[in-house]
């Protein structure tokens, strides 16, 4: 029954920074896009800044919901997958364009490694509650 309660308990703290992240994602391109609309930069920074608001919502949605610390580095590589996976169905809908070509593969790439690094981070940081 305990067993039941934690893994409960777990796939609650994903859901959470499942959202949490996707927000922090839609406020942190929102903001880049007016940047970009008021200084013109160049488009080819478009890409690098993108992939360091992925990296930065999958480090703040772990900070802010993850209490519990066994595993960090698994719990965190599960969860930048299942984001970028998320981010990948928000943000294609938005555009109404699903294209499944190598920026994909980087970017599941780039979730797993950053959440596993964010995982790292969180559970040394974060007393769990």
């Amino acid at each position: 029954m305990e067993k039941t309660i934690k893994n409960a308990g777990s796939v609650w703290e994903f859901v959470k920074a499942l959202i949490v992240s996707v927000i922090l994602t839609l406020l942190m391109v929102l903001i880049f896009a007016a940047v970009i609309r008021f200084l013109s930069i160049d488009t080819k920074y478009i890409a690098i800044v993108n992939q360091v608001i992925k990296c930065l919502s999958i480090l703040l949605s772990m900070l802010i919901c993850f209490t519990r610390r066994p595993n960090g580095w698994l719990r965190g590589f599960i969860f930048g997958i299942a984001y970028i996976a998320v981010s990948f169905v928000i943000f294609s809908t938005f555009s109404s364009q699903f294209t499944f070509d190598l920026q994909l593969l980087n970017d599941c790439v780039l979730g797993g490694v950053s959440g596993l690094i964010s995982g790292i981070i969180v559970v040394n940081v974060k007393k769990e509650k």
